[in-house]
């Protein structure tokens, strides 16, 4: 039988968790009294990893800025707020997990947020066991983007890249699977798809589990 993929991002479409990450921005930005032009930043920066989002804040907020003392007060907000209510699950990702593995799918999570931190909030919520392996943003070159995190997902699940398909829910998770030569499936969470993307988009899908006809169905 084919091998077959199925990539995951994590951070907005797996974990509940980008508006929480917006909510200690604005934690860190009234403490340190900036604008909302934070906010608009943090916005543009989804899907993007650590020293990709450093660099446009850096140059966004011009000089006297430094990300790096700025971003752990957003980190230890969004950490006390997991700790305090537990790591929120989007709807339907248990049951499409189930589905993919059904159909015989080898599944890898490929996201921009650091190894550890990704791996420490996956073991929270119970989804780390369903996935073969994991890629985070500092255990590549080129963050999203570019194809190096999915290419690489592919690589250490053994399938070739059009035989993959990716769940993302940020602009540059579309086009990175997308220059990839995968299948992206774009499940929205903060950001709408804008023009530019449309037609790298294999699917669209307004909750995981609406993708398990597809799984089921047309990509069996």
């Amino acid at each position: 039988m084919l091998n077959k993929g199925a990539i995951f991002d994590m951070d907005g479409l797996m974990i509940d968790s980008e508006k929480i990450v917006l909510m200690g921005y604005e934690f860190a930005m009234n403490k340190f009294g900036y604008g909302k032009e934070i906010l608009n930043l943090a916005k543009s920066c989804i899907g993007l990893t650590y020293d990709d989002t450093r660099r446009k804040f850096n140059e966004g907020m011009g000089k006297g800025f430094d990300y790096d003392s700025f971003k752990p007060n957003v980190s230890k907000f969004v950490h006390n707020y997991f700790r305090t209510n537990g790591v929120p699950v989007k709807k339907g990702l248990f049951e499409l997990l189930e589905a993919l593995k059904q159909e015989g799918y080898r599944l890898c999570v490929a996201t921009s947020t650091r190894e550890s931190t990704a791996k420490e909030e996956l073991i929270d919520a119970g989804i780390l066991p369903h996935f073969e392996d994991l890629v985070g943003g500092d255990n590549i070159k080129n963050g999203k983007p570019a194809p190096d995190i999915f290419l690489e997902a592919a690589r250490r699940i053994s399938v070739e890249p059009e035989n993959c398909i990716v769940f993302e829910d940020s602009i540059n998770g579309i086009k990175a699977a997308y220059n990839a030569g995968m299948k992206p499936i774009m499940v929205p969470d903060m950001v709408e798809p804008t023009e530019e993307i449309l037609p790298m988009i294999y699917r669209r899908f307004k909750s995981l589990d609406e993708a398990i006809p597809l799984i089921k169905g047309e990509l069996k």
